[in-house]
């Protein structure tokens, strides 16, 4: 999944289990549990480009929280850390 568009479906996952874990994760049975929590990690593990998408791991990591499935230690702030150290604008003011 590294570097690959399925990074970008499953931030978008993360995040909404994330927002309604009680309305997305509790209906599905013990089996359908693990499909979405062996993806999310896959996703929240993966190694984006060194871009705006290191992004992208965090929401799937907070979808891992939400739904009680482990997520690893130091994720999340490995990829906030990249992201707070970059400029925000290129040298020529450009986003």
């Amino acid at each position: 999944m590294d570097r690959d568009q399925r990074l970008v479906e499953a931030a978008a996952v993360g995040h909404s289990l994330a927002e309604a874990p009680g309305r997305l994760g509790e209906p599905l049975t013990a089996g359908q549990r693990e499909r979405p929590g062996d993806w999310l990690s896959a996703a929240a593990l993966a190694r984006p480009h060194e871009n705006g998408r290191r992004f992208f791991p965090v929401p799937a990591a907070a979808g891992l929280r939400a739904g009680d499935w482990p997520v690893a230690r130091g994720l999340v702030e490995r990829n906030l850390a990249w992201r707070w150290q970059q400029p925000l604008f290129a040298q020529d003011g450009s986003p």
